[in-house]
C-alpha cells in the first residue's frame, strides 16, 4: 500500500514538472496582461470610451444616452461638450458627492459596458461631429486617411502609457483592442510592434516583447522599399542621414529591443549578445554614434573582457552631456575595474546601472511620434480636444478606485 501511494505521488510530481516545462510563456504573459486589465478602474474607462464614442451614434436606446450623458458630465468641461451637458449641471459636483450618485454610476457603467465600443464611431469622429455642430463626423478630409479605430487604439495606448496619472491598465486595454494587421499603413504597423515590444518589456513580459520585436524586424525587412520612399526621421536629431541610413538606424532598434527582451530570459544569453552586435552593426551602417551605441559597445566589450574597446566606449560615456552625473561616475568606476583586471565586478556594475533599455527608450520616445503622420496630429483641433479629454478622464477616473478601495465591503460594491 505504501509503495502504491509512493508511485502515485511520484507520478503526480512528474506530471506537474512536465506541465511546468511545457507551459507556453507567451500564453502565461497574455493571461497576466488580461488579469491586469480587470477591475473597476478599467471598467469605468471602458464605459467612458463608449460614452465618448456614442455622441454621433444613432439608433441607441434612451437609457444608453442617459448613461453616457451622466458619465461624461463627471469627466470635465471638454468631455461635457460631447454629452451636450450644460456646465451648471448638478452632476458636475459629483466628485465631492461621490456617495450620493454611486448607484447611478454603477447603473450607467453597466449599461455602457453592454456595447462594444468598436461598433460606434471613433472618438476622433465624434469630436469632429461636435466641432461641426452635429453636421459631420467624416474624417476623410482630415489629411489622415490612416485614422481608424485601430490606429486610434494605438495612439491612445501610447498616450496612456506616457501619462503619469493614468493606470497602466488603460494602455494595456487599448493595445488589446488594436488589430495591427488592420492599421492604415506600414509606418503604423511598425510603430505598433515597437510600442508593444517596449511596453511589454517594461511590464516584465519578455516573451511577448521578443515576439513583437521579431515581427517588427520582419516587417522592416519586407517593406524596405516602402520605407526608402517614405523616409523615417533620424534617431539622432543633429544628423540628416540618407533614407537608407535612417532605415538601418531603426532596424537596429528592432535588434536592440529583442536583445533587451532576451536578456531577461534564462536561456537566451548568447542570442541577446548576437542581437546587440547586430544593433551595433546597423547603427554603424546608419551613422548612429551616441550614448546608446557606446553603452551597448561597452557592455559587450566588458563581457568579452576586451579592455581596450571597453576603455574606448567608457571614455566617451564619461564625457557625455546627456548622461547624469551618477551615470558618468558609474562609467568611470567600470573603467577602473577593467584597469584593475576585475571584469566580473565591471560586468555586474554595467549590467545593473548602465541600463540599455532606459537609454534606448530615450531615443525611441523622442522620435517615434514623428512616424506615420503622427506629427500632424498636434496641429489639429480635434486632436487637441482629445488630449484635453484624456487628461480630464485620467484625473477623474483615478479618483474612483481610490475612493472605493477605502470603502468598507458594504459600500464598495456600488462601484463594481
Amino acid at each position: 500500500m505504501k509503495r502504491s501511494a509512493f508511485r502515485i505521488l511520484t507520478f503526480s510530481l512528474l506530471l506537474s514538472a512536465l506541465s511546468c516545462e511545457s507551459e507556453d510563456p507567451i500564453k502565461r504573459e497574455q493571461a497576466e496582461m488580461q488579469k491586469r486589465m480587470e477591475g473597476t478602474t478599467t471598467d469605468f474607462y471602458k464605459a467612458f470610451k463608449v460614452a465618448l464614442r456614442g455622441t454621433a451614434a444613432t439608433g441607441q436606446s434612451e437609457s444608453f444616452h442617459d448613461a453616457r450623458t451622466a458619465l461624461l458630465a463627471l469627466a470635465g468641461s471638454t468631455a461635457m461638450e460631447m454629452g451636450e451637458v450644460k456646465k451648471d449641471s448638478s452632476l458636475t459636483a459629483v466628485v465631492s458627492k461621490l456617495f450620493t450618485v454611486a448607484v447611478g454610476l454603477k447603473d450607467a457603467k453597466k449599461i455602457l459596458l453592454e456595447t462594444d465600443e468598436d461598433t460606434l464611431p471613433t472618438v476622433a469622429e465624434n469630436i469632429l461631429y461636435v466641432i461641426s455642430a452635429g453636421k459631420s463626423s467624416d474624417l476623410s478630409q482630415s489629411g489622415l486617411p490612416w485614422l481608424n479605430e485601430n490606429s486610434e487604439h494605438l495612439m491612445l495606448a501610447a498616450l496612456w502609457y506616457a501619462s503619469a496619472k493614468a493606470p497602466k491598465s488603460f494602455a494595456l486595454y487599448e493595445l488589446s483592442r488594436t488589430n495591427d494587421d488592420q492599421l492604415g499603413n506600414t509606418d503604423l504597423k511598425l510603430l505598433a510592434k515597437m510600442s508593444r515590444s517596449v511596453i511589454y518589456l517594461r511590464e516584465d513580459w519578455p516573451y511577448m516583447s521578443e515576439k513583437a520585436a521579431d515581427e517588427y524586424l520582419a516587417i522592416s525587412e519586407k517593406e524596405k522599399d516602402y520605407i526608402m520612399q517614405h523616409p523615417w526621421p533620424s534617431l539622432d536629431t543633429a544628423a540628416n542621414p540618407s533614407p537608407e541610413a535612417a532605415w538601418h538606424q531603426w532596424r537596429g532598434i528592432g535588434y536592440l529591443l529583442r536583445a533587451t527582451a532576451r536578456m531577461k530570459m534564462e536561456d537566451k544569453d548568447k542570442e541577446a549578445d548576437a542581437d546587440l552586435q547586430m544593433f551595433l552593426q546597423e547603427a554603424t551602417a546608419g551613422g548612429f554614434d551616441n550614448e546608446l551605441t557606446w553603452t551597448v559597445g561597452a557592455y559587450l566589450a566588458v563581457k568579452k573582457e576586451d579592455k581596450e574597446k571597453a576603455a574606448l566606449y567608457l571614455g566617451k560615456l564619461e564625457k557625455s552631456s546627456v548622461l547624469s552625473e551618477n551615470e558618468r561616475k558609474t562609467a568611470s568606476e567600470i573603467k577602473g575595474y577593467m584597469n584593475n583586471r576585475e571584469p566580473g565586478k565591471a560586468l555586474n556594475m554595467i549590467s545593473d546601472k548602465m541600463a540599455i533599455a532606459k537609454i534606448s527608450g530615450h531615443y525611441i520616445s523622442g522620435r517615434a511620434n514623428q512616424l506615420g503622420g503622427l506629427a500632424k496630429l498636434e496641429e489639429m483641433d480635434w486632436s487637441k480636444r482629445l488630449l484635453k479629454i484624456v487628461d480630464e478622464i485620467s484625473g477623474f477616473v483615478g479618483k474612483i478606485p481610490d475612493a472605493s478601495d477605502d470603502m468598507d465591503s458594504g459600500s464598495s460594491d456600488l462601484f463594481d
